[in-house]
């Protein structure tokens, strides 16, 4: 095997530079010490996020968002609602497709839940303006809570170790993990 050192060897051309570079980059960096482990998917369907009951939970509070700007007179945005649940969203899907090793997995729960605790924060300051009504709010923060408890359940019922979940704190994270 010839070894290229990249920059010295001027009278290589740039397409060597790039081969030489490509096969640098696929060395592997280090070998894994511990038994890889994955959490299996919710179901066995091409798309398992779709029959989870947080995503359907998750799913339900962006049609009521949808309704809800539907109705308003003026534009109104519900930014501050609808990012969160969409990193919401995002680490479901992850949860549910599985895949993971179980301290990623449960770290992607721990955040899912952080992001909708948000987005329950964020309800009331659009109910005080009009942009949403008493109603809207209440089913909005109803679905929030439902996607909670289906996340908190799927943790429950995940066959995982106690020594392999993810270490989670008392107090609510000062920033949310990936």
């Amino acid at each position: 095997m010839r070894v290229f050192r990249i920059g010295a060897n001027s009278h290589l051309s740039t397409a060597a530079t790039r081969r030489a570079r490509l096969l640098l980059l696929r060395l592997p960096m280090r070998k894994p010490t511990q038994l890889q482990v994955a959490v299996p998917p919710f179901s066995k369907s091409l798309f398992p996020y779709r029959e989870f009951p947080a995503w359907k939970a998750v799913a339900r509070a962006f049609e009521l968002i949808s309704r809800a700007s539907s109705q308003l007179p003026r534009r109104a945005t519900l930014a501050r609602l609808e990012r969160p649940l969409v990193g919401a969203s995002q680490r479901i899907v992850a949860v549910a497709d599985g895949g993971l090793p179980p301290h990623r997995w449960h770290r992607r729960v721990c955040s899912a839940l952080a992001y909708l605790q948000r987005a329950a924060n964020a309800v009331p300051p659009y109910e005080r303006s009009g942009a949403l009504t008493r109603r809207q709010g209440d089913e909005l923060l109803d679905a929030i809570i439902d996607a909670c408890e289906h996340l908190s359940a799927a943790v429950v019922q995940a066959e995982i170790p106690d020594e392999l979940r993810a270490p989670s704190r008392s107090a609510g994270p000062s920033r949310v993990l990936h």
